[in-house]
This record gives structure tokens, C-alpha cells and sequence, in this order.
């Protein structure tokens, strides 16, 4: 069921497991996540953003594509100011696609990415 999760050989609700057992040292209960577990996206980079990158998919969480876009800069240095510019606004010569949408002209990093699978983000190349 939805809420419910297994735990040992019953189910219980989300709130039956999040409370932290008092046997548990200080460090671990100040830095132990607790809620649902949040989906995980799958990343995918161009092939010249994949030079500063991960050189294939990855995976991160994240709840905007701003958060995203720190994870990834935190992740790979090398992307960092390669999709954004000194501002944080997306450069104008990259696109991001949340699950096949280009956000980049509308709600930009401020996407919010709850309930979303991938995201692709592609460097526009110039020439003439």
C-alpha cells in the first residue's frame, strides 16, 4: 500500500518508521534521512558536456534543476559554469529536458523536479 513500508515481517506506516530509536548514537540521528525515500533521476549529459562530466548517465536526487545543477557542479567541477553562467541562469546555449521538456525558456533552474524520471541536458552547438 501507498505510506506503508515493510519492515522485518510486518508492514508498517511511514510514521511507524521514522521515529529514531533512542539507542542510536547522537552523530547518526542528527545526519539519518528519514521519510519516504525520494526518487532518484537519471542524468544524461551531451557528448561535450560529458568531457567536463560523467562520461555516462548517472544518477542523482534532487528537488529543482538548480539543486541539480549544484549536485552535478559539486560532483564535476568541470561543469561548473559550462551550462550556467556567473549569475546561476542557464547559459543560452543550453537546453534542459525534463522528461523529454524543454524547460530552459520557461521555468529554467527553478523546475521543480518532484515526480520526475530523467533529465537531459544538451549544449546547443553554433556555427553558420
Amino acid at each position: 500500500m501507498e505510506g506503508e513500508v515493510r519492515v522485518g515481517d510486518g508492514i508498517r506506516s511511514w510514521e511507524a518508521v521514522r521515529s529514531v530509536p533512542s539507542s542510536l548514537p547522537a552523530a547518526l540521528k542528527s545526519s539519518t534521512p528519514f521519510g519516504p525515500p525520494s526518487s532518484m533521476l537519471e542524468v544524461h549529459l551531451d557528448s561535450m558536456l560529458r568531457r567536463f562530466g560523467p562520461p555516462v548517465a548517472t544518477t542523482a536526487e534532487a528537488d529543482t534543476v538548480e539543486h541539480l545543477l549544484d549536485v552535478l557542479e559539486t560532483r564535476y567541477p568541470g561543469l561548473r559554469f559550462k551550462i550556467r553562467d556567473e549569475t546561476g541562469a542557464l547559459r543560452r546555449y543550453v537546453r534542459v529536458f525534463v522528461d523529454g521538456e524543454d524547460v530552459s525558456g520557461t521555468t529554467g533552474v527553478a523546475t521543480p523536479l518532484s515526480g520526475a524520471r530523467s533529465v537531459d541536458i544538451l549544449h546547443s552547438i553554433a556555427g553558420g
